[in-house]
């Protein structure tokens, strides 16, 4: 069974190497051909660097070929974009005997349906989330503009012709469901539990509140901080971790204006590699988003990487299924309003829950349970096992 992998995402991106990666060399150990195709920064890697993910993917079994990925002007580079994937696509389909085309988000989305059309064979929509509705949310597009609306009817083409669709939450496949062909299949951000878990090692005396991640466009590092100096208040001992590979003298600046005193805050550039020994160091994981219409889409992976680590999580209402996840499972609080009111009560909350005994095993069992990579895997199997079977 050849499949044809299509991502707008680099192979050398951070975003694949932790959320794509690891999946595909999970379905190449059970039997799945992966040729995969992707868009390459050229700009970001060296020759020798692309060599070397080259023999890397191919010793586990993933036949790779790149293409130029092209940023501006905007909407001419990325229709040259879906031009040129297409035409690879349908060379690499005949070259290989692909039997279907799997597409992660919206760009590979579109060479897929027509790669697939050209060649008469099935294909899977990987969404990820909703994209005219994040960039509307993220201020990049208008709700009322001409490119809002081309984007939602591509959308609304790309759920009807995919032969499979797969969301990141049921609450977006309430949504959504309506508008597919296909039945929606939903698989969350998934975490390596074998690489992501707790460490017996002692803590200090101090609470550590751990916070990795992007602080732009998405996540409210301002409510993060005023949520942070209201349990410094309570608690002296609290301190800050921030680990992120965005521009730290802005993230410091933030936190100066907000009166966060140096000492109570470490920040860090901590690579994927390095991040599951840091976050063990931690006690408890935050992670606040703005709360929109396109963030019922939304999985944070971050939420699974602190679970697998045995850290309870605050969040913020209104992000997907984190809501639903955390409250039933009693592994966090849910922060209501970013208000003082709203901080003081999830701060109290949190207090209490963190002297339940069993509190950081059931974070690490719900991982293992509802996110780990391992389910995912299973999940994007039986998926491939469809998709083989309408191509026979």
């Amino acid at each position: 069974m050849t499949v044809l992998y299509i991502s707008y995402n680099g192979a050398t991106e951070p975003v694949f190497q932790s959320q794509v990666l690891p999946y595909l060399k999970r379905l190449t150990a059970r039997g799945s051909n992966i040729m995969l195709l992707t868009f390459e920064r050229l700009s970001e890697s060296t020759p020798q660097e692309l060599e070397m993910l080259r023999l890397s993917l191919s010793e586990v079994g993933i036949a790779w070929t790149h293409l130029k990925y092209h940023k501006r002007p905007r909407v001419p580079a990325t229709l040259f974009d879906i031009a040129r994937g297409t035409i690879a696509a349908v060379s690499l389909i005949r070259r290989y005997n692909v039997k279907f085309i799997h597409a992660r988000s919206y760009i590979p989305a579109i060479i897929a349906s027509l790669a697939a059309r050209w060649h008469q064979i099935p294909w899977l929509f990987d969404m990820r989330g909703l994209m005219a509705d994040e960039y509307a949310d993220g201020g990049l597009i208008s709700y009322n503009g001409r490119i809002f609306r081309i984007i939602k009817r591509i959308e609304k083409h790309l759920l009807k012709v995919a032969d499979e669709v797969i969301v990141l939450t049921e609450n977006i496949k309430e949504v959504l469901s309506p508008l597919a062909s296909a039945p929606i299949v939903v698989i969350p951000c998934c975490v390596d539990t074998q690489i992501f878990k707790p460490s017996n090692s002692r803590k200090n005396e101090k609470t550590e509140v751990i916070y990795a991640g992007s602080t732009g466009t998405w996540y409210c590092l301002e409510e993060m901080a005023e949520f942070f100096k209201i349990w410094k208040k309570y608690n002296k001992k609290v301190h800050w971790s921030i680990y992120s590979q965005g521009d730290l003298e802005t993230i410091r600046g933030t936190l100066r204006d907000k009166e966060i005193a140096d000492e109570d805050v470490d920040i860090k550039a901590v690579p994927f590699e390095s991040m599951p020994a840091s976050l063990v160091l931690g006690d408890v994981g935050i992670a606040f988003m703005k709360s929109t219409f396109s963030k019922r889409a939304s999985c944070p992976i971050k939420v699974a990487e602190y679970l697998a680590c045995g850290l309870p999580v605050v969040i913020n209402a209104g992000i997907g299924d984190t809501e639903d996840l955390i409250e039933r499972n009693r592994v966090g609080v849910v922060v209501r309003d970013f208000s003082p009111a709203g901080y003081a009560t999830a701060i109290g909350e949190m207090s209490k829950l963190r002297q339940d005994p069993d509190l950081s095993a059931r974070c690490r069992r719900v991982t293992q349970g509802e996110l780990s990579i391992q389910m995912g895997v299973y999940r994007y199997q039986e998926i491939y096992r469809r998709m083989e079977t309408a191509n026979a």
